[in-house]
């Protein structure tokens, strides 16, 4: 905190918080005095996820440090988008590849005396959890045995080989943010059209949940267009007529000379719609089902709502 130049006030409010905890000891039901604690937030303190940040952005800077050395490699689906670790709560993973060189960049020299607390989040994500992945694919494993095992994992994070249950300063539910889209986007999708798209057999099984409610989701999901760079023509649901092939199928995709992954952007000049001369019944019915007050906004990216 002082490197990142806080308030010298502040760090000490921050140092006796960490230094001035209390707990109490009921027995039978009733209080039988308190001891002080010596280090760690009280359970449940609200500077703790905080605190955790700060921690975690120092740790952050020096393993890019760490990985900007000559010898290091991404993972192979991670390297699009320098991808090479991610922090959570009560755990981390490490995105590296698998050679040799990558491994002590990252792990450096191991103590002697007992494995500290950079060392123990290697090995979870290396070790560990890798093993619980394997076995999960062979086997289906209970609800209850997965909570089991990812309680043993935080526990061993967090305090060692002892494995208690205490110690665990911060807990809260992680949610998606951008990174994981990227992701999708850079390794699983790769920018094409997710309602016709094929998934992956090694797909996991969020993304096989998630894929499996795309014909539900086609109905309450609608692109909005701006532009028409980023909706698909037949595919999006953005005309007022609906998703076109569903309603015409191959065969206005065949009429209009336009291809099944085309964009909207296709049929936009001068900021109108430029459909494709004929008498085709297909596009004489899109033409005709049009509501008026869809028009193009060359000045707007498209967005979904």
């Amino acid at each position: 905190m002082s490197f990142r130049e806080f308030p010298e006030p502040y760090i000490l409010w921050v140092k006796a918080c960490i230094t001035s905890p209390s707990f109490f000891v009921i027995i039978n039901g009733e209080l039988m005095g308190y001891f002080s604690g010596k280090r760690g937030l009280r359970q449940g303190d609200p500077i703790s996820p905080y605190l955790f940040l700060l921690v975690m952005e120092a740790f952050s800077s020096i393993l890019r440090l760490r990985i900007s050395q000559e010898g290091f490699s991404f993972h192979p689906r991670c390297a699009a988008i320098n991808l090479s670790h991610l922090v959570f709560p009560d755990d981390m993973f490490i995105l590296r590849g698998a050679e040799v060189d990558s491994f002590r960049v990252i792990n450096g020299q191991w103590c002697s005396q007992g494995v500290p607390f950079f060392l123990r989040c290697q090995l979870i994500s290396s070790v560990l959890f890798s093993i619980q992945v394997y076995w999960s694919s062979v086997f289906i494993i209970p609800t209850k045995m997965t909570k089991v095992i990812k309680a043993m994992l935080g526990a061993f994070l967090w305090n060692g080989v002892a494995l208690k249950s205490v110690g665990v300063k911060v807990t809260w539910q992680s949610e998606e943010d951008i990174l994981w889209v990227k992701w999708v986007h850079s390794y699983i999708s790769k920018y094409q059209c997710i309602w016709n798209m094929h998934l992956p057999i090694d797909s996991s099984w969020t993304l096989r949940k998630i894929f499996g409610l795309r014909d539900m989701g086609l109905r309450f999901i609608k692109s909005v267009v701006g532009n028409g760079k980023n909706t698909f023509l037949w595919l999006d649901n953005w005309q007022t007529l609906g998703p076109l092939f569903l309603r015409f199928g191959n065969r206005v995709v065949f009429n209009t000379g336009r291809s099944l992954g085309a964009k909207v952007d296709s049929i936009i000049a001068n900021g109108r719609w430029k459909w494709p001369r004929g008498r085709n019944a297909s596009i004489i019915e899109i033409k005709a089902g049009t509501a008026s007050d869809l028009v193009p906004a060359m000045d707007r990216d498209d967005k979904v709502v």
